[in-house]
């Protein structure tokens, strides 16, 4: 099978490259000039289209000899005078390239969303990727949704880190290596996660394309629920120090939030803080159930990866 992929060269679209490779199917990747490095290097050859989402011209066309489109174009922070936005991304490029799947009739549209994602969300990462949602949804498009929870897995050779990673590196300057406590947000207990492993994400949006049970469907991803607190204490395992928990009202961290947002290097949005608030948690029996595979769950081992993120 043909697949063309949008968000091939982020954390996820790197590991549905090796696995959609390792299944025999050929991929055409739309990439922005000068971010073809960054795409994995199988054996078999990955088909370039230099372009852009937001410029529907770039790609017109090229879903002619695609039988499926995988979208996973995302942002976790916007940057509106750089023209990064929710809305241009998760929204307006998705429904480029959904037109440019109609055009084309491409049997199969599977699309990234995110758990939480709803029209009356409490940011715009959550409404855009709703109304990207729906437009899909009425297309007349084949579609398979995913909604993931919080996606871990080894960045090496990824992009950029993710969550886990992020903590040890960045995180307040180095979360787990520089503080002497840890911010125990609300307590630790009130706010959880269903930390999913980015293989079964990638197992799941390639499968989807061979599997019935899939079509026109919305799954949840997500592993056993961990509270922020049992996260912490997975954390400081992997490094093998134990540091201490000091309870941190997410409320304090709103306004720091707010100005700090405007510069790359702020470690967190007030959307990120509001969205962790909220809670990342689903269940994902469905998904497993419809696809046949045990969950990778959220262990020491299988973050042991941080260990290479310490600052």
């Amino acid at each position: 099978m043909k697949i063309f992929v949008a968000g091939a060269t982020g954390f996820v679209g790197k590991e549905i490259i090796r696995y959609a490779h390792s299944k025999g199917h050929t991929l055409k990747c739309l990439v922005r000039k000068g971010s073809e490095s960054k795409l994995p290097k199988p054996e078999k050859k990955t088909e370039l289209v230099f372009g852009d989402v937001n410029s529907p011209q770039t790609f017109q066309g090229q879903l002619n000899d695609c039988e499926a489109v995988i979208y996973l174009v995302g942002i976790i922070r916007e940057f509106p005078s750089k023209g990064i936005t929710c809305e241009k991304l998760h929204y307006e490029g998705a429904k480029n390239l959904i037109d440019e799947a109609k055009k084309s009739e491409v049997k199969h549209f599977v699309l990234m969303s995110a758990n939480g994602a709803r029209l009356d969300g409490i940011t715009n990462y959550q409404t855009t990727k709703a109304r990207a949602e729906e437009y899909l949804k009425n297309s007349g498009l084949n579609y398979t949704i995913f909604r993931p929870s919080l996606i871990f897995g080894n960045p090496e050779g990824n992009g950029r880190p993710e969550f886990f990673s992020e903590l040890a590196q960045n995180f307040f300057g180095g979360l787990l290596t520089s503080p002497p406590f840890l911010p125990n947000f609300n307590g630790g207990k009130s706010i959880k996660m269903s930390p999913i492993a980015v293989e079964d994400v990638a197992k799941g949006f390639v499968d989807a394309l061979e599997n019935e049970k899939a079509k026109d469907k919305i799954y949840f991803l997500g592993s056993e629920t961990k509270t922020w607190s049992e996260i912490l204490d997975l954390l400081c395992e992997v490094i093998g120090k134990k540091k201490l928990k000091l309870p941190v009202p997410i409320i304090l961290m709103k306004i720091p939030a707010f100005f700090m947002q405007k510069f790359e290097f702020g470690p967190l949005t007030l959307d990120q803080l509001l969205m962790l608030e909220e809670g990342n948690v689903c269940d994902g029996i469905e998904f497993y159930r419809d696809f046949g595979f045990q969950t990778k769950k959220l262990t020491v081992q299988a973050i042991s990866y941080i260990k290479n993120y310490r600052t």
